[in-house]
């Protein structure tokens, strides 16, 4: 048994139900904190995945394999696009997010995760 199934077992033994929430993980990215199960995983053509947590209706957290990202709701003609939090909207972002229903599209520093689904 790992640390993590012990911290787990306890949680769920020695506390009550209310208390869970202080158990469960979170992550906090420039300031904005969100729950590990906050987070929709997405699978992509070639294999790639990633994972976003939408916070609110304007700020999102991209979890990449490499790194996590604080974004930005800007206007789109369809659908939602987030940008990287940066201040940088009138200029090419280095991330940058579209999503319609439970399909996205990911661009982050040139890579591109394409044809992505909730999965």
């Amino acid at each position: 048994m790992n640390r993590n199934d012990i911290l787990v077992a306890f949680c769920l033994v020695a506390l009550p139900l209310t208390a869970l929430t202080a158990c469960s993980s979170s992550t906090e990215v420039d300031g904005l904190k969100v729950r590990d199960s906050d987070f929709q995983h997405y699978l992509c053509d070639d294999e790639k995945q990633f994972d976003v947590a939408y916070v609110s209706e304007e700020n999102a957290v991209l979890k990449t394999s490499e790194s996590l990202y604080r974004l930005v709701r800007i206007p789109s003609g369809s659908g939602a696009k987030y940008i990287l939090d940066d201040h940088t909207s009138a200029v090419v972002n280095p991330v940058t997010l579209f999503t319609k229903g439970d399909d996205a599209r990911l661009e982050v520093k040139g890579i591109i995760y394409k044809t992505c689904r909730i999965e």
